[in-house]
């Protein structure tokens, strides 16, 4: 191809024995850089053409045999350079510049001035200190040459110019990069991230030469229209400002209110990948521990991955938004521009229905770069992003479904595969979200949607080990000791200046507490068990609270129920909370602090009830103007309520347009904690009486329109719930002289949920005007609910608080009868609750079951009729459920743990990879059931029938199946070890590769059964056994 080599040929030719003298390789290089310093400082001067013509280069890119410290920095000016070669060609010729010779000096121009840039930015330092002084070897000085004998046609130079990276040119440059860098002591992974980043950056270099130089150029411009230069180098300049203003600043954000940014006390957490069984849909495979930068790393240079989104899940407060901004800035700093970093949280996305997802993304971003019509810009060859999703849980969705996020999700997916497939868009998508929120989410239709789980590569961040710990609390150290908010160093800030160690000391303490035989397991953790100080949110509130004198240690030793993680992290988040309060008035104030913490709750409810990030103030004072008793002192004090909002648990939204006269909580943790703080004060006055009257102090009137208030939205979370029981606990209201008013409390609440049942509430023309009202009050703030969705989640949540107090009562009030405290769903009508799965239903499939269903552990249902009932992956731990009918239910991954099921019936029944772990299953109808892959570990089967069930990959280790009658079912691959199955009836059953070691099967029933190579060795009984195959028994007395 034509280049700056037939230029130094015309000179020479013109200044004949002048043109002698540089003959090596580096020599050509430095005479180029001297013809470079020559333009720069005089481009008029004649003496440039002398200087091209003993310079003996074949290239521009001979520049690459010098060593890169000696051009880093002179600013080279390539534009000009090339223009200067382009006319010493046209004036020598006197003919326009051919297209080729044009293209080849504006394509070397560019990448050399992409190799010098990349190389001088601050986060490249390393590579210079390494290569810097280095020069090239033959081969490279040979690759160069060669570079000059490619021949391109107008096509491929078309190409070339409309995107650099991976043009044929592009291949080769890439390659001598890749030995230059090799060679000079990079190792292949260094050299191979540092050329890509060169090849991807050449392109808007190369428009900047175009854009210069394409008017004045005429076959420059006919390669490359004029139509949209500009325009690219907008779009250039636009993703520059984004990355510099949006992305770089990310790890500088403060730590809610301290004095120190997030990359002050970062510390990368490790993570395992999540793999999908084979014979479990939903079960997960857990992979060795390696750090998640790692596996995102791994994830986004596997190209096998390329249709794959990636979702990193993990339980509140364990990183995954820290990591998401600490990662996107890596990329812009290591990555860029081989992948661009978009960072968008989605509690501030628009999900609206109507919305693509181009437009979502486009919305979010709303930059320049990303105002291309129909979401062009997503469709640019030169431009690859990986867009980090952050909080997959907190997407605005729907309250009462999960179908929007669920479409979210589907979207994305669409949108990655069409990354795969088109070679036009290359990017990647990674979205955060807690543990289960893309389970629930592929379960939501009912039915489990295996492409929503199978088109996603999951990785779970794990707790901080032992070392983690200890680099972050030396972090932490180090800016505690700068902290001029610590109470000690505001009062003696000379003593600490001059004695650094004293507050190391200190933290010295804190740490050594939490390796202690003092401090609960539950708080550090063990092998069996994940600690909350493994957890970054919560180390950080105690670390915080216990350097600011806020949390005694010794508090925590001796509370009461210091073993219950649940309850030592609602220590956590009350002390916390106290720690807000305080340092808002430090005076003692007592009035003040509980209106703060009034609105606070208030909040949290907010928040909860709109699934919404983005709480609007005028929703929460229309809520307080409800509170007769704080209306005065909160609603008409606009500076309370001011300073209430600006505590450090609430933040402003990102986006400024949602910023005016709205907040959003800083972790969704904060505001989840705070709504059970909320419910608990209701749960409160529900149970207290009015001094003057006697009576009840919240009158059932107003009881029943509170309950729709408070519960009529979608579920309450295992999360809330948790907390609520908690604060129960050390509740005034329902302590240890107060007790009754848990029955007093289930009473009312059970009074209220069976009246629900029978449809009181949605057909009293007095109460629909009230449901009615808080309809419009949900509508107003984006929640879409009706009459049917309001109804139906106010009992439901009803019957959880029910379902949970009764387990609350047997633990904390054991002195109660049994018949006062329980909850009987059912009652005295067998088919009650199936009519309310079916009534929930109505909203979607399977509403009871994802509701509902985490809740139902201990519940009585004996003799209920659910059958046919959706209950999957429900919670029947320890449920009675003794002659309860389950005949074709579908029971597919459920826990019936400890479930007492004596004489039910469950024929035709599905309990698929159900775990029925000690289960009494004694008389049970198990007959034509499928229980593939359950767990029947020590369950009682005595006398059961199992007959023609698919028991397929099951296990019975130590199960008791005595009587139990097999006929026909398949028993293929079940472990048996060790069961008991004397007396068993297991003709015809199919036992192959069944395993029965130490299995008792005295006088089974063997008649017809198929025993290919199944493990029957040290089974006992077999010669006691009726119809044995001969040669079994043969074998195993051998």
């Amino acid at each position: 191809m034509l280049g700056f080599g037939s230029l130094v040929e015309i000179f020479k030719t013109d200044v004949g024995d002048l043109a002698e003298g540089v003959e090596s390789a580096t020599g050509m290089g430095k005479a180029l850089l001297d013809v470079f310093k020559k333009i720069k400082e005089n481009e008029s001067d004649p003496n440039i053409k002398n200087l091209i013509a003993t310079s003996g280069a074949s290239s521009l890119l001979e520049l690459l045999n010098c060593p890169p410290i000696q051009i880093v920095g002179e600013s080279l000016p390539f534009v000009s350079g090339v223009f200067k070669f382009i006319k010493l060609y046209e004036e020598h010729q006197n003919e326009n510049a051919p297209p080729s010779y044009c293209a080849s000096l504006v394509s070397e121009a560019a990448c050399l001035q992409s190799y010098y840039e990349v190389l001088s930015w601050t986060e490249n330092q390393w590579v210079l200190e390494r290569i810097g002084n280095s020069q090239s070897t033959q081969e490279v000085k040979k690759e160069i040459k060669n570079l000059v004998e490619i021949e391109l046609t107008r096509e491929e130079i078309r190409d070339m110019m409309n995107c650099f990276y991976g043009s044929k040119l592009a291949s080769n440059f890439d390659s001598i990069l890749m030995k230059r860098f090799q060679e000079s002591g990079l190792n292949e992974d260094e050299a191979k991230i540092l050329t890509a980043r060169i090849s991807r950056h050449t392109h808007r270099y190369l428009l900047d030469i175009v854009v210069e130089l394409g008017d004045k150029v005429k076959n420059l411009a006919a390669i490359y229209p004029a139509e949209g230069r500009r325009n690219n180098i907008d779009t250039y300049m636009s993703i520059d400002r984004y990355l510099e203003e949006n992305i770089k600043t990310l790890p500088d954000k403060k730590v809610f209110k301290e004095n120190f940014s997030y990359k002050d006390i970062y510390v990368p957490l490790n993570a395992r990948c999540l793999d999908r069984k084979k014979d479990e849909p939903l079960g997960l495979e857990r992979k060795k521990d390696e750090p998640l930068e790692s596996l995102v790393k791994n994830w986004l240079r596997d190209s096998e991955k390329q249709a794959k989104v990636m979702f990193v899940q993990a339980t509140p407060g364990r990183g995954k938004t820290l990591f998401c901004r600490m990662f996107a800035e890596f990329v812009r700093a290591n990555l860029y521009p081989i992948w661009i970093p978009i960072f968008i949280e989605l509690k501030s996305i628009n999900n609206e229905a109507s919305l693509s997802l181009r437009e979502k993304l486009t919305e979010a971003v709303n930059k320049s770069f990303a105002d291309g019509a129909n979401g062009g810009w997503l469709s640019d060859r030169n431009t690859r992003f990986l867009f980090l999703l952050d909080g997959f849980d907190e997407l605005p969705d729907d309250r009462q479904s999960s179908s929007e996020r669920k479409d979210f999700l589907k979207s994305v997916l669409d949108f990655q595969k069409k990354c795969n497939e088109e070679s036009d868009m290359g990017h990647r998508v990674l979205i955060t979200g807690r543990t289960l929120t893309l389970t629930d989410v592929a379960l939501s239709s009912g039915f489990i949607e295996k492409g929503l789980l199978e088109k996603c590569e999951r990785v779970e961040i794990l707790e901080m080990n032992e070392k983690l710990q200890d680099e972050w609390l030396e972090k932490w150290e180090a800016c505690s000791v700068k902290d001029p908010s610590l109470e000690f160093v505001k009062q003696n800030p000379e003593f600490v200046k001059q004695n650094p160690e004293f507050v190391k000391q200190k933290n010295e303490l804190f740490r050594n507490f939490l390796k202690s035989k003092d401090c609960p397991t539950c708080l550090c953790g063990s092998d069996s068990e994940v600690g909350l100080a493994q957890e970054p949110l919560l180390l950080y509130l105690l670390a915080s609270m216990y350097q600011k004198g806020h949390l005694d240690l010794e508090l925590i030793i001796n509370t009461k129920e210091s073993s219950d993680k649940v309850t030592v992290k609602t220590l956590i988040y009350q002390k916390s909370l106290e720690c807000v309060l305080t340092e808002l008035r430090p005076e003692s104030n007592q009035e003040f602090q509980k209106s703060v913490k009034r609105i606070l709750q208030e909040v949290g409810l907010c928040a909860v009830q709109t699934s919404d990030a983005r709480i609007e103030t005028k929703f929460i004072k229309a809520r307080l103007e409800k509170d007769h008793v704080y209306k005065k002192n909160i609603v008409e004090n606009e500076n309370l309520f001011t300073q209430a909002l600006a505590t450090f648990y609430l933040q402003q939204p990102a986006d400024a347009n949602q910023q005016q006269d709205s907040v959003e909580f800083v972790h969704k943790s904060f505001g989840e904690f705070l709504c059970a703080e909320r419910l608990k004060n209701s749960l409160e006055a529900w149970v207290r009486t009015n001094s003057k009257s006697s009576g009840d102090e919240v009158s059932d009137e107003i009881f029943d329109k509170q309950v729709y208030d408070l519960f009529g939205y979608g579920g309450i979370t295992t999360e809330i719930l948790e907390y609520l029981v908690d604060l129960l606990r050390s509740s005034e209201e329902f302590g240890q002289e107060n007790k009754n008013n848990i029955k007093n409390l289930s009473k009312r609440l059970q009074d209220f949920y069976f009246r629900w049942c029978k449809g009181e509430f949605i057909n009293d023309p007095l109460i629909i005007p009230i449901l009615q009202k808080k309809i419009a009050e949900l509508k107003q703030y984006r929640v879409s609910v009706d009459l049917k969705q309001l109804d139906v989640y106010a009992g439901l949540n009803v019957m959880i608080l029910l379902l949970e107090l009764y387990r609350y009562a047997r633990r904390e009030a054991p002195s109660i009868p049994e018949e006062e405290i329980q909850f009987l769903p059912c009652k005295d009508d067998p088919s009650q609750l199936l009519r309310i799965i079916g009534y929930s239903n109505c909203i979607k499939i399977g509403e009871f079951a994802e509701k509902v269903g985490p809740f139902l552990g201990y519940a009585k249902l004996d003799g209920a009729d659910l059958g046919g009932a959706y209950l999957r992956g429900v919670n029947l731990e320890r449920a009675s459920l003794s002659q309860a009918n389950l005949s074709g239910a579908y029971l597919k991954g459920a826990n019936l743990k400890k479930a007492r099921l004596k004489d039910a019936n469950l024929r035709r029944v599905n309990l698929e990879s159900a775990d029925l772990t000690e289960a009494y299953l004694i008389d049970v109808n198990l007959s034509n059931a499928d229980m593939r892959s359950s767990n029947l570990t020590e369950a009682n089967l005595c006398g059961a029938d199992l007959s023609n069930t698919k028991l397929d990959d099951s296990t019975f280790h130590s199960a008791y199946l005595g009587g139990t009658v097999l006929s026909t079912a398949n028993l293929n691959r079940a472990d048996m070890r060790e069961a008991i199955l004397c007396s068993a009836v297991l003709e015809g059953t199919n036992l192959e590769l069944a395993k029965l070691k130490n299995a008792d099967l005295r006088g089974a029933n063997l008649k017809n059964s198929i025993w290919t190579w199944a493990e029957y060795d040290e089974a006992k009984g077999l010669d006691k056994t009726r119809y044995c195959p001969q040669e079994i028994k043969l074998q195993n007395n051998e």
